[in-house]
């Protein structure tokens, strides 16, 4: 096997092939990784002309050599499957079933549709308030309509939860010349939804959704102001875009060290300021946005930023909390490191029937805590909302999510299962759907075990 490099415009893709395969058998691996479709794929640096059955050898490429690769992913190639029906219209999807049912797009509301099918995604929201509903005209409107949800397999129109929203916050009633909903941003209606649904929260969950940041804050030139230390909460963490960063983990990094100028009352003038953020409390659920869309003065409006990004499946966010935080979640990390260890030795010697009798052996980390939240850092991820388009203002929104250990696409009321490769190419290819918003949990929402590291 050889590795290919295949330059396709900012992005450099390496693929493993035997160079006595053929081009077809390229074309199918590049169609893979990009999404784009074998006959719109021009392959620069190979013989012209030459039949697709023909070896990669015969066609000049050798280890080493770099080829070009022109073309546009397939940006319609995302499976629709209308939500199942069926003759007993009360019989909804359970939590362990692989499919589910979707919303209804009734105007430029898919934005709201992704969001609410994150939100979905945490179970422990409708457990939260099944003893002692909200009185929260939101919550209230949401617990409808998961009840809704859940009570047939049939998607649902979402309209009494888009009235309730309007009324908590206009801009998504906004209509253009022809009187039409406009396209709102996913992120804004996610962040409204959580706020209200976090506020609401019984004393238990007060980390389901919330975590603490401490941030420090100081002027960095002499005689200027002292380090001063603050904490707040959050429910959403930042990973900026910008040139040099190409992975969740150093977006994130960056947001959390920042340096700017800013008046110093001390100094008298503008002066440099550093800002030093860590996680010191987390929470059970953890959401990342992608900051892709910034203001450009030249078009007057948001636009969007199509850098790759990769993400992980398994987050670890002890590289953004404080040393404190990293202390006390050692126990729970040795705890499902051993754990993991455990399982990898049982894949490799393989399970026998006396294995498949024995009862998993549980760890005292296995309970959730009184409160619920996060104890060794590690987070899997389970939801992304991706962003297909070049401006805030239009495109389309979509969800990806974890159920049953399968992954669903939501695209309003269409549902279809997709592969964790699917979900991975939401990096960032071409103008294709792009991730914009992610979910990670703490734990396996049926088992309640902690994430394992990998």
């Amino acid at each position: 096997m050889s590795i290919v490099k295949i330059k396709w415009g900012k992005e450099t893709l390496e693929i493993a092939i035997d160079l006595e395969s053929t081009v077809q058998a390229l074309k199918e691996l590049i169609k893979e990784k990009t999404g784009i479709p074998i006959e719109k794929q021009k392959i620069m640096g190979l013989k012209p002309n030459v039949p697709d059955t023909t070896s990669l050898s015969k066609c000049g490429l050798a280890p080493g050599k770099t080829l070009m690769l022109i073309g546009s992913a397939d940006t319609t190639g995302i499976p629709k499957v209308v939500a199942v029906k069926t003759e007993a219209d009360d019989a909804g999807h359970s939590d362990t079933s692989p499919t589910s049912n979707g919303l209804v797009n009734f105007g430029n509301t898919c934005y709201m549709n992704s969001a609410l099918e994150m939100v979905r995604s945490i179970p422990e929201i409708p457990e939260a308030f099944a003893d002692t509903p909200s009185t929260n005209p939101l919550v209230k409107s949401y617990c409808e309509l998961l009840k809704g949800l859940n009570s047939t397999k049939n998607a649902v129109t979402p309209l009494q939860f888009w009235t309730t929203l309007c009324q908590t916050n206009a801009t998504f009633m906004e209509r253009d010349d022809h009187g039409r909903l406009m396209q709102q941003d996913a992120q804004e209606a996610l962040s409204v939804v959580l706020q209200e649904v976090s506020g609401a929260l019984p004393p238990k969950y007060t980390q389901l959704l919330k975590g603490t940041l401490s941030q420090t804050m100081k002027c960095t030139e002499e005689g200027g102001e002292p380090a001063c230390t603050t904490t707040s909460p959050f429910t959403m963490l930042s990973c900026n875009i910008t040139g040099e960063v190409q992975t969740l983990e150093a977006g994130l990094q960056q947001g959390f060290n920042e340096e700017f100028n800013a008046r110093s009352d001390m100094l008298g003038r503008e002066a440099k300021f550093s800002k030093v953020s860590r996680i010191d409390a987390f929470p059970e659920y953890v959401f990342v946005h992608m900051i892709r869309f910034s203001w450009r003065n030249d078009i007057q409006k948001k636009a969007k930023i199509l850098k790759p990004i990769s993400f992980p499946l398994i987050l670890d966010l002890t590289l953004v909390c404080t040393d404190e935080l990293k202390e006390k979640a050692k126990p729970a990390r040795e705890a499902v490191k051993e754990r993991r260890d455990k399982e990898i030795e049982k894949r490799k010697r393989g399970r026998n029937a006396e294995d498949e009798k024995q009862p998993e052996e549980g760890q005292p980390n296995d309970v959730p805590p009184e409160i619920l939240h996060n104890e060794s850092g590690y987070y899997e991820l389970c939801g992304v909302i991706s962003h297909k388009g070049r401006s805030a203002d239009g495109g389309h929104y979509v969800y990806w999510g974890k159920k049953a250990n399968r992954w669903l696409i939501y695209d309003d009321e269409h549902v279809a299962e997709v592969s964790e490769e699917d979900v991975l190419r939401l990096r960032g290819i071409g103008e294709a759907h792009i991730a914009y918003v992610l979910l990670y949990r703490s734990r396996d929402p049926i088992t309640k075990r902690p994430v394992l590291p990998l």
